[in-house]
């Protein structure tokens, strides 16, 4: 049942189905809190709350991702995906430390983040810009 509340959450995600994926990921972690698919479920909750411009949804939904998973690069990519977030919201400051934070991950190993060190510097970049302004 869990693999199958899982399975159909990303289908309606990947369809495009954002309220109904919305409701099967909420149905996943009231039923399976601590399941081994909470990190993803709760990282896509985050980026459904994204693309509906429910920014501080889409944190929360993001922090409980960064908190459930071990994986340093997942984590990179969640306080990426946070910052984003702190940033549409105008919180500049807080996306500046989330990407400092995020950077700190990825100097322990830069040749293994090498596809996301870019990415991560540049919004680092952007928001310290906007911070000043």
């Amino acid at each position: 049942t869990r693999e199958l509340i899982h399975a159909l959450g990303v289908s309606m995600d990947e369809a495009g189905r954002d309220d109904e994926a919305l409701e099967l990921y909420a149905n996943y972690l009231k039923r399976f809190p601590g399941g081994p698919e909470t990190a993803e479920v709760c990282s896509r909750m985050g980026q459904i709350f994204f693309e509906k411009k429910q920014h501080s949804k889409a944190i929360a939904s993001l922090r409980k991702a960064y908190e459930r998973t071990g994986d340093a690069k997942n984590r990179v990519r969640i306080l990426s995906d946070m910052a984003k977030n702190n940033s549409e919201l105008g919180d500049y400051g807080t996306a500046v430390a989330t990407l400092e934070n995020a950077a700190a991950l990825l100097s322990n190993d830069p040749e293994g983040y090498a596809e996301i060190l870019s990415p991560v510097y540049k919004n680092l970049a952007e928001n310290h810009m906007k911070l000043k302004q």
